[in-house]
C-alpha cells in the first residue's frame, strides 16, 4: 500500500534459473521465427538470385577504371606495360608527347629490350629533333589530324585521358582504363584511317 516500504520476496535459486531459462527460450524462439520468415521473404529470393549469378555475370570487357592526378595515372600505365607481350601504342598530340615519353621513359626502354615493338603517333609538323628523340624509343608516324592522347597495350587495355592537355593541370587529369579486345580494335582503326601516307 502507499507509504508502505518495499519489501522483497526470496526467490530460490533454482526457480530463478528456470525462469532464466524460460525467458531465454522465449527469445531464442522469437529470433528463430524472424530467421524463418527472412528465409522465405523477397529479400532473401534476390540475394540467392544474385549468388547464383556471381561474378560472371560482369564480363571483362565491360569494366572501366578512373584514375586522377598524373602521378597516379602513370604509376598504373607503367604497371601494365611492365607486363606487355607484344605491342605498346602511344597516339599523343605535339604538345603533350615529350612529356609523355618522358614519364614512361624507363619502362619503354626495357620492354623495348625484351622485343616489344612499340608504336608512337603523332601529328606532322613536328621539329625533327623532336621526331628524332621519339625515334630512339619506337617508330614513329605521323598523323594528319590530332586525336587526342591514349595508349594502347597488347590489343586487350586502353588508357584514355579524357581532356585536352593544354587545358588541364596534371593534377587534374583524368584517365579511363578500359580491358576487352573491343575498344583496342576500334580505335586501332581510327588510327589506320589517320596516319599519313
Amino acid at each position: 500500500q502507499l507509504g508502505k516500504p518495499i519489501t522483497y520476496k526470496a526467490v530460490p535459486p533454482d526457480e530463478l534459473i528456470d525462469k532464466l531459462k524460460e525467458k531465454a527460450e522465449e527469445e531464442l524462439h522469437m529470433k528463430l521465427e524472424k530467421y524463418e520468415k527472412l528465409r522465405d521473404s523477397e529479400t532473401m529470393k534476390d540475394l540467392h538470385e544474385l549468388y547464383m549469378k556471381g561474378l560472371n555475370y560482369v564480363k571483362q570487357d565491360e569494366v572501366a577504371t578512373s584514375y586522377q592526378g598524373a602521378e597516379s595515372i602513370y604509376f598504373r600505365i607503367k604497371k601494365r606495360i611492365a607486363t606487355s607481350k607484344e605491342e605498346v601504342i602511344i597516339v599523343s598530340t605535339s604538345t603533350a608527347i615529350m612529356n609523355m615519353i618522358r614519364m614512361l621513359n624507363r619502362i619503354l626502354k626495357h620492354i623495348k629490350s625484351n622485343k616489344v615493338s612499340i608504336k608512337i603517333y603523332v601529328p606532322q609538323g613536328l621539329k625533327q629533333e623532336v621526331v628524332d628523340e621519339l625515334s630512339k624509343i619506337g617508330k614513329v608516324y605521323n598523323l594528319d589530324m590530332e586525336l587526342g592522347r591514349f595508349i594502347i597495350i597488347d590489343n586487350d587495355t586502353v588508357f584514355l585521358f579524357t581532356q585536352d592537355d593544354k587545358e588541364v593541370h596534371p593534377s587534374n587529369e583524368i584517365v579511363i582504363n578500359l580491358t576487352g579486345g573491343y575498344m583496342p580494335a576500334k580505335l586501332k582503326e581510327l588510327v589506320n584511317v589517320h596516319t599519313a601516307k
